[in-house]
């Protein structure tokens, strides 16, 4: 498995494309958005502080917008986070960082409502420590998105993953492997709409 530059650089490179791929998902980014939403109002949770992961070029920001005071964008790609502020554009409530997950140093003083994890976890070389911090940061009774592969039941597939991981993903990812392992507790489940190879997921730490 490559290191985790290996991913920074590649990300980089992908940059002025990332649209072309990343904005076919919008229907279920949209949809994963409401359902979380709806959920917090629910539960009659505040909905105050939002980070975002991985976040590419900003894509789900927009989804998120007017229902949050404080908003994080993270991504690994400097040029990912110039796209990011570029797509969104300057709002005082927005906070763009440029940092690995695992490394970024405000964490440790950093408390969300909700996390948004989209197409990174197969993106990482190692998402269940992704997955511990990211349940660290989770206010309780907060919701973590998680948009990814779900592993290919089929063998011809996972014949291609020596290639994807090098170029873009890990398809050997399997999120069900994942779960219960920090105490997060799976709220709901659906393959995206635009392609079941991948689904959409969320967890709470409500107990």
């Amino acid at each position: 498995m490559p290191k985790q530059s290996y991913y920074n650089r590649l990300f980089n490179l992908y940059a002025p494309f990332y649209h072309l791929v990343g904005d076919r998902f919008n229907g279920s980014r949209r949809l994963q958005a409401q359902a979380i939403i709806e959920k917090l109002e629910a539960n009659s949770h505040k909905k105050k502080a939002i980070l975002f992961v991985g976040a590419g070029n900003g894509v789900d920001v927009s989804y998120y917008l007017p229902s949050f005071e404080n908003i994080t964008i993270l991504d690994s790609s400097h040029r990912m986070i110039e796209k990011a502020k570029k797509k969104i554009g300057p709002k005082s409530k927005l906070h763009f960082v440029a940092s690995d997950f695992l490394s970024w140093r405000d964490a440790s003083q950093a408390a969300f409502d909700v996390i948004v994890l989209h197409f990174c976890l197969s993106m990482t070389t190692d998402p269940k420590a992704v997955l511990n911090r990211c349940a660290m940061l989770l206010e309780a009774g907060g919701i973590l998105s998680i948009m990814d592969i779900a592993k290919p039941q089929k063998k011809s597939f996972l014949g291609i993953n020596g290639i994807t991981k090098f170029t873009m993903f890990d398809m050997s990812l399997d999120l069900d492997e994942l779960d219960e392992s920090n105490g997060l507790q799976k709220i709901f489940e659906f393959p995206l709409e635009e392609l079941s190879l991948f689904k959409r997921v969320a967890y709470t730490n409500e107990v």
